[in-house]
């Protein structure tokens, strides 16, 4: 990853991978401080000493949701609702497109 940025979260999870390589931290109480189970931290020092910190980083960053609406869908339901459905609102709409009707 070109340029990371760490969230606060990620951020806190590489200052814990770091106290947990210079041995200032048991992979026990890493776990506890970070929220997660043991097995999981095993696998985050696996990944951050394999990658670096880009391994702390959520992996779906930069991407679109699978369930995003298009944008030409998004047009269409604009456009019925300017012209065919004046005065409908908008939860109507959304039940409408969401539908298979538009």
């Amino acid at each position: 990853m070109k340029g990371l940025t760490l969230t606060t979260k990620e951020q806190t999870r590489l200052y814990i991978m770091n106290g947990v390589l210079e041995r200032q931290w048991t992979v026990t109480e890493a776990a506890q401080v970070l929220g997660v189970s043991e097995r999981h931290t095993w696998r985050l020092l696996a990944a951050y000493r394999k990658e670096g910190a880009a391994a702390l980083a959520h992996r779906n960053r930069g991407r679109l949701p699978v369930n995003v609406t298009t944008a030409t869908v998004q047009a269409q339901v604009i456009a019925l609702a300017r012209q065919r459905y004046l005065g409908a609102n908008h939860t109507h709409l959304t039940g409408f497109w969401r539908s298979g009707r538009a």
